[in-house]
């Protein structure tokens, strides 16, 4: 008995589509972008400013930022076989808000700097900074915005 040519061109289309996902699934592995098994480590999560005179980040002493400083960054190192896409969530301890959260790049081992945009300007008070892989969180680090 012969099939009707729909359920020929069906039962095709559905092996192609699985032959593609497959091809993209595979080519998204060896790049790193996808695995099946990630290593994350954070060794280090600091509150950083940036030298011109040494033309590098520094960690502010004592984890207290003067609000006359430009730029806060948050720094750090991390270890990792590939490619992983962290979320930074920074959080006003005193006013109960979210202050800045970042989550748009993929960061590879070794050092990373990301400047705090601050949503609603940058405020005296008590801050935390959370790092988070996926919903796990990997580090944690306090800080405080100054007046002097």
């Amino acid at each position: 008995m012969n099939k009707p040519l729909s359920y020929k061109f069906l039962s095709c289309f559905i092996v192609f589509v699985l032959l593609v996902g497959a091809l993209v699934a595979f080519f998204l592995y060896l790049k790193g972008e996808w695995r099946f098994e990630y290593d994350v480590q954070l060794t280090n999560l600091e509150v950083c400013q940036y030298s011109l005179a040494s033309n590098s980040y520094q960690p502010v002493e004592s984890r207290n930022v003067s609000q006359d400083i430009d730029n806060i960054y948050i720094c750090g190192t991390i270890q990792t076989s590939s490619k992983v896409p962290l979320v930074f969530i920074v959080f006003n301890l005193d006013r109960d808000k979210l202050a800045f959260i970042e989550s748009k790049e993929r960061y590879e081992s070794g050092n990373f700097n990301v400047k705090i945009d601050f949503i609603n300007g940058k405020k005296l008070g008590n801050y935390n900074i959370k790092v988070y892989f996926h919903r796990n969180l990997l580090a944690e680090q306090k800080f405080t915005i100054t007046g002097d």
